[in-house]
């Protein structure tokens, strides 16, 4: 058994986030507001984040809209049930629902998937979208290779996948 947290890392936006994440976590403590100022930046919010995780296992889920809740459980439940390290969202599985990409970011995210294949270790020549914002790790095992994660690199995940140069045993489900 797991107790959920959930970490919501907020750059001080201005739209509200931080208001409305201290008015939920009031009334249900797995909720924790970390309000960044003066730092901003999506890889260094998710290695914040990963940072203060308190479980052994995390989730990583951009919250634009895009990745769905039910994406980051199954993945959590795959994570758990099949014993990987990680466990990727991807786009472009054959089950997948591609929702609110135009073809000018299809392309580009073709184009970053092919260059992120020729450029990591073969162990992860499987995979298919090296650029997706929903993850669940397995943090014994992936938190050594988040500490080395230049904060300022091209993408979280790949970078991830890079420093741990093929070590990792990685799984992708649908989202």
């Amino acid at each position: 058994d797991y107790i959920l947290e959930i970490l919501i890392v907020d750059d001080n936006s201005t739209d509200g986030t931080s208001d409305l994440v201290k008015s939920l976590a009031k009334k249900d403590s797995r909720i924790r507001l970390i309000r960044r100022v003066g730092r901003s930046g999506l890889s260094s919010a998710i290695k914040e984040g990963l940072l203060n995780a308190t479980s052994d296992i995390a989730v990583v889920m951009d919250a634009d809209g895009q990745h769905q809740p039910v994406d980051a459980l199954f993945a959590v439940k795959e994570l758990i049930q099949s014993k990987f390290d990680l466990v990727v969202g991807s786009r472009f599985l054959d089950q997948a629902r591609i929702r609110g990409l135009s073809q000018r970011r299809t392309i580009g995210s073709n184009s970053a998937n092919t260059l992120a294949r020729i450029s990591l270790s073969k162990p992860y020549n499987h995979l298919t979208d090296y650029m997706s914002g929903c993850l669940a790790l397995n943090l014994n095992t992936c938190l050594p290779f988040v500490l080395k994660i230049n904060v300022n690199g091209f993408k979280f995940y790949y970078e991830l996948l890079s420093l741990s140069k093929g070590s990792l045993n990685v799984k992708e489900v649908p989202l």
